[in-house]
């Protein structure tokens, strides 16, 4: 799942726009950025969430989490870390 401060429907074009996202992508709009603020990921200056990931097992127990700046998690990178949960 990922989640983005976007609208639904920008949410919806942008998935479209990568030829077909098959995982939720879920809108943190209204109130903007609320879920990213609770989590500690958002810049109220840019009025934007900060690019970050989170691992999070069964029991809702956070095992990883981590803030990008710049640089983009690389798929092996999550994978390893949902592989710890095993």
């Amino acid at each position: 799942m990922s989640a983005s401060c976007d609208s639904q429907y920008a949410n919806k074009a942008f998935a479209i726009g990568l030829g077909g996202v098959t995982h939720p992508i879920v809108s943190d709009w209204h109130p903007k950025g609320k879920v990213a603020q609770e989590w500690g990921v958002y810049n109220a200056d840019r009025g934007l969430p900060i690019r970050s990931a989170f691992v999070i097992d069964k029991e809702g127990i956070v095992r990883f989490k981590k803030i990008y700046t710049g640089e983009l998690p690389t798929p092996e990178e999550l994978l390893a870390e949902l592989d710890k949960l095993k």
